[in-house]
């Protein structure tokens, strides 16, 4: 349609420590929910050798995985792809493939 706008991506493998950044997921019990959280620092990933993954702090529902990542700018920043849960199975981190590593695996696996 022409009332839409494309988002724009954060080109960046990081984030400021402490900024602001908001999970667009889905909760189950209550359907597409807005999370607040702040990066609280970066790690190496495992799967995604050439990144580091963002971790934001925020309380979010294992349904997550896969959430947008947006900065207070309105800039994508990333996708979650890694929840560290609670005892109460509810995720308490969220780590963040940014942006620009997102895309970079996206065209390595077309052909």
């Amino acid at each position: 349609g022409t009332v839409f706008t494309i988002m724009p991506i954060h080109q960046s493998n990081t984030a400021d420590l402490l900024s602001e950044v908001f999970l667009i997921g889905y909760d189950p019990q209550v359907g597409l929910v807005v999370s607040p959280g702040k990066v609280v620092g970066q790690n190496p990933s495992p799967e995604y050798p050439a990144s580091e993954l963002i971790n934001v702090n925020v309380l979010v529902p294992r349904s997550y995985g896969g959430a947008a990542a947006i900065n207070r700018e309105g800039s994508f920043i990333g996708m979650v792809v890694l929840l560290k849960l609670d005892n109460s199975g509810n995720a308490t981190t969220a780590y963040v493939l940014p942006a620009a590593s997102l895309t970079e695996f996206v065209k390595n696996m077309l052909p």
